[in-house]
């Protein structure tokens, strides 16, 4: 093996994906602290109108995760690989996860008519679950630079986008606007998030519109489907019980669930969202075409710290759990 291609061993990983984690974790607490903040101040002015945005933010998670469909796991194979066209698959894939976007947005209206939603709700989660949607488009270009190692772009990126999209909810909170117009913070967050990774990947991979072949595409989807039934099962599974409260306790027994569930699922997210998806299963993809026996050795110790900290974060969150 050259001494250039040689991959880094668990002393050298550890630092690396640390550093690549503290990237991540300081955009991800400038949105979570801006996220708690327009909440707070949300809850506090209208429980009612909290609780439709939750309602709206749950159904905008199922709906990112079908948009998703699973494919940002075969990009960051292709993108690993030297003699794949990178551009080529990032519009292959920014091309089927826009096709699934405007698929999902009439599943969605045909679901709040099914609901029988009042107007004004159904026009909140529409904006809302648009937002969402387009961050699965973002996400295509955030796989990109997280395979090059670039993930202080990314929190870049990601905190300013936040600082945007909540910067505005506050102030037109402040305002008393109505909570359509509220709404539309999400939108502000996503295409910030969209436009600037686009403009940082196109300088850094060679990306430009081209007409897909339909079998490049079938063989996206294809490849996607096992990773997606098993996010979309899950997403179903965990916000499911959201559009039972809203038929059986309305939006104020979604607000008093969402209140809990914040706490929680933020939290994990942090682990899940961060370091297992955005920073370790890039390195084991680059590192499984180096040297195998590495990505074992590396996965387990992982595993090990990550063992100890998440029993840690379950005692404090259980001693805490009165408040």
């Amino acid at each position: 093996m050259d001494s250039s291609q040689k991959a880094p061993g668990p002393a050298e990983a550890a630092p690396r994906i640390l550093k690549k984690f503290a990237y991540l974790l300081s955009a991800r607490w400038v949105r979570e602290a801006l996220q708690a903040v327009f909440l707070i101040y949300l809850a506090r002015l209208s429980a009612n109108t909290y609780g439709e945005f939750m309602l709206a933010l749950g159904l905008g998670s199922i709906l990112m995760l079908v948009v998703e469909f699973g494919l940002n796991f075969p990009l960051v194979s292709q993108l690993a690989q030297k003699e794949v066209d990178r551009g080529t698959a990032l519009v292959q894939v920014s091309l089927l996860k826009g096709v699934l976007l405007a698929l999902s947005l009439l599943g969605v209206l045909a679901f709040m008519k099914w609901q029988a939603y009042a107007v004004p709700l159904q026009q909140v989660m529409f904006m809302l679950c648009a937002g969402v949607g387009l961050d699965a488009l973002a996400n295509s270009f955030f796989v990109a630079l997280q395979v090059q190692g670039r993930q202080d772009l990314q929190g870049k990126i990601k905190a300013l986008a936040a600082g945007l999209g909540f910067g505005y909810g506050l102030l037109t909170l402040a305002l008393g606007a109505p909570p359509l117009v509220v709404a539309a913070f999400k939108l502000i967050e996503s295409l910030a998030n969209l436009g600037g990774s686009y403009l940082l990947v196109r300088t850094s991979i060679r990306f430009r519109l081209a007409r897909p072949s339909l079998k490049p595409l079938f063989l996206a989807l294809s490849s996607g489907l096992v990773f997606a039934l098993i996010e979309v099962s899950a997403i179903l599974y965990n916000k499911a019980n959201l559009f039972f409260l809203q038929k059986y306790a309305g939006v104020s027994g979604v607000a008093q669930y969402s209140v809990t569930w914040q706490t929680v699922d933020g939290i994990s997210g942090l682990v899940s969202g961060l370091l297992l998806q955005s920073i370790l299963f890039p390195l084991f993809v680059q590192l499984w075409e180096v040297d195998r026996d590495r990505v074992s050795q590396l996965a387990q110790d992982t595993a090990r710290w990550l063992l100890a900290t998440s029993l840690l974060i379950m005692f404090v969150l259980f001693i805490e759990s009165d408040r």
